[in-house]
């Protein structure tokens, strides 16, 4: 009976052992990627309105509203933010924080920590340098999702697109964004991402703010694309930049299939 105790004991060493240095490769990996996002130099040009001359009306409407005259055009910026997701249909809803990276044409770093009852778990989802990752780790150590590949870098480039109206100079035409307008109160902007080209339409009032997101993005379980939509229901302006700080978000977007999993309150925002 000694014998065995000490064999469970040893398994179990080895194994929390194991899922330390698994968690170690993970952060080390993602500082990384957040040190690859990080801009070394801010850049010295600000907005001015001569910028979005030429643009459909509805486009520079939206434009004006979200880059006051003057402010500085950052290359980054750095959210923190606390919500509830939905991982599964019918599930239950699981409340989390979570920080952020984006540089807008490069990629992003999601970091949260998500709880249900006893339950935590650390969800890391990332795009850099055409790759995408999602993992999903339980109490931090434990994987239970760990998946790289080019459907989950496609997905992971699609919400990089439809991300950048956090920090609105992505939108610029000195920054490739192609502008197409609608109607007086719908425009479509075409960003390019390590040479795919995703197209969003923005839903955007009488003063300029934008209310709905959607865009095309890779549904791994459908083998498509699959409209994508976010619901922004309140704002706020930071260092002269207005954003979205409320937001609701699903699948299947204006479709019998929609599907909302994703809400999120905006806490901090910094731009660099």
């Amino acid at each position: 009976m000694k014998t065995i105790a000490l064999v469970i004991i040893v398994l179990l060493v080895v194994t929390y052992t194991s899922l330390l240095v698994l968690r170690m490769l993970e952060n080390a990996r993602v500082n990384r990627l957040r040190k690859t996002l990080q801009v070394a130099q801010a850049s010295k040009k600000v907005f001015s309105p001569e910028m979005i001359e030429g643009l459909p009306e509805t486009a520079q409407r939206y434009v004006h509203h979200a880059i006051a005259p003057g402010t500085p055009l950052s290359r980054r910026v750095e959210i923190t933010m606390t919500g509830e997701i939905q991982p599964k249909p019918g599930g239950a809803w699981m409340p989390f924080t979570a920080q952020q990276i984006i540089t807008p044409g490069s990629g992003f770093v999601w970091q949260a920590t998500a709880r249900q009852g006893v339950l935590s778990m650390q969800v890391t989802d990332s795009y850099a340098a055409g790759v995408g990752k999602m993992r999903v780790a339980l109490f931090g150590l434990i994987p239970m999702v760990s998946v790289s590949n080019p459907d989950v870098s496609k997905s992971a480039a699609g919400r990089l697109a439809g991300e950048t109206v956090w920090l609105p100079v992505a939108l610029l035409p000195i920054n490739g964004a192609v502008w197409e307008g609608i109607d007086r109160t719908h425009a479509r902007v075409t960003v390019s991402i390590d040479g795919m080209s995703t197209t969003v339409t923005l839903t955007i009032d009488e003063v300029g703010r934008v209310t709905e997101v959607v865009f095309p993005r890779w549904n791994d379980e459908k083998r498509a694309f699959v409209p994508f939509g976010v619901i922004m229901e309140k704002e706020a302006t930071f260092d002269g930049y207005t954003i979205p700080v409320k937001i609701r978000a699903g699948w299947g977007f204006g479709t019998d299939t929609y599907r909302e999993f994703f809400r999120a309150t905006i806490l901090q925002v910094r731009f660099y």
